[in-house]
């Protein structure tokens, strides 16, 4: 089987990281207008949370395009998911799937053949 590679959206990237920069620039306007000690602590926050929002974006974005590092990859020997935390689950340790849907994602729910060694987990697609 060919080796099958997922990356995110690069539009929704694009976007959520253009949203972020947004942010940091209303921020800095709220910082430089400010009237109270209120608008001095929203301008801020809106700048560091914003700001390390795209810093992440940025990352995950440079991560997954130039260093190659999919987010989900699907080959011989199983499934690989790069979130927060790498999942790597082998087929030969799967013993069947499962279908449906959990809010609004599809979910692939497997039951391991050793359930004792290592608990069950949902890779969202």
């Amino acid at each position: 089987m060919e080796e099958i590679k997922i990356y995110h959206s690069l539009w929704r990237m694009l976007l959520l990281f253009l949203g972020s920069i947004l942010f940091v620039c209303g921020g800095i306007y709220i910082l430089h207008m400010h009237k109270n000690v209120y608008h001095l602590v929203v301008g801020w926050v809106s700048i560091l949370f914003f700001g390390c929002c795209g810093i992440v974006l940025l990352w995950s974005f440079l991560k997954e395009r130039l260093f190659d590092q999919p987010h989900l990859t699907i080959n011989d020997e199983g499934i690989s998911y790069r979130g927060m935390k790498t999942w790597h689950v082998r087929f030969a340790d799967v013993a069947s799937f499962d279908g449906g849907r959990q809010h609004l994602r599809p979910p692939l729910p497997f039951h391991e053949q050793a359930p004792h060694q290592c608990p069950g987990v949902y890779l969202r697609c």
